[in-house]
Formats: C-alpha cells, structure tokens, sequence
C-alpha cells in the first residue's frame, strides 16, 4: 500500500499567482522519498503531477487539468 500525500494552503503559500510553494518537511515527505502525485483541494481540485525535477532536487509539479503549479525545495 502506498502513502497519500496532501498539501493545502496551511502547508503550502502562494507566492505568485497559481505558483504554490512549499519545504518537503512541511508536507511531511520521509527523506528520500518524493511522491510523483500530491493530492489536494487548491485550484480544481485534482492532484497535482510531477513534472521535473532540478539538479539541486527541487521538486516542480503541475496540477491536472488546472492552471496552479507547486513547487517543494528539498530542505
């Protein structure tokens, strides 16, 4: 069984229009371990995707059918 991720606004700030960001500690990822698919109630509704990740780790993930994107440092 597989681990359901969430983020909402008491997690995650919304530092430009429809970019969301948030620290990975926040959302409680267990080191090493970064969901492909975060749900939540921001925006539409629907989870949010990985989409690419950087070279320092940070993490960018895409909302489905939505125009919100987050973004998760890897603190």
């Amino acid at each position: 069984m597989s681990r359901v991720f969430t983020v909402d606004a008491t997690q995650a700030h919304e530092q430009e229009t429809h970019c969301w960001f948030a620290e990975a500690s926040t959302l409680e990822f267990p080191p090493g371990l970064w969901p492909k698919r975060i749900e939540t109630k921001l925006g539409n509704g629907q989870p949010f995707l990985l989409r690419r990740v950087d070279e320092d780790g940070t993490r960018h993930y895409n909302q489905v059918f939505g125009c919100i994107s987050l973004t998760v440092w890897n603190d």
